[in-house]
């Protein structure tokens, strides 16, 4: 592994390590609105939340950092009234190769995390019922 992408990995970036609640306050208010125009523009839908693969060693080096966050997202995507489904893929089996950074998955593995989206959305849509 190359230093750049180690120092990557390893750094500690204050994104991770700082609540700053008014962002997470302004941040609450911008995904209503969000949900609030696709539900007033298609009232029956489902939303759905893909929560992305990270890189398993940017991981473990800011475990409580991102658990931290991962909770303060947890707690505020789920709206009342609203379906929303969410789809975490932050754990999923990938290598440290396979990424870009800490979070960008490398060509080949993006293409492949989008087939696997594929599959399910299209699973998805064949185990509905329309009727």
């Amino acid at each position: 592994m190359s230093n750049d992408r180690q120092e990557i990995i390893t750094i500690k970036p204050n994104v991770w390590y700082n609540i700053y609640q008014d962002t997470i306050k302004e941040n609450i208010l911008i995904w209503e609105k969000i949900v609030n125009t696709i539900k007033k523009k298609y009232p029956n839908s489902t939303i759905h939340v893909i929560v992305f693969p990270n890189n398993p060693i940017f991981i473990e080096n800011h475990m409580e950092a991102i658990l931290k966050m991962k909770n303060i997202f947890y707690e505020n995507i789920f709206l009342e009234n609203v379906e929303i489904i969410l789809k975490d893929c932050f754990n999923m089996s990938y290598k440290h190769e396979d990424f870009e950074d800490y979070c960008h998955l490398q060509g080949k593995k993006s293409i492949e995390f989008s087939q696997y989206l594929s599959i399910y959305f299209k699973e998805l849509l064949f185990s509905t019922s329309f009727c």
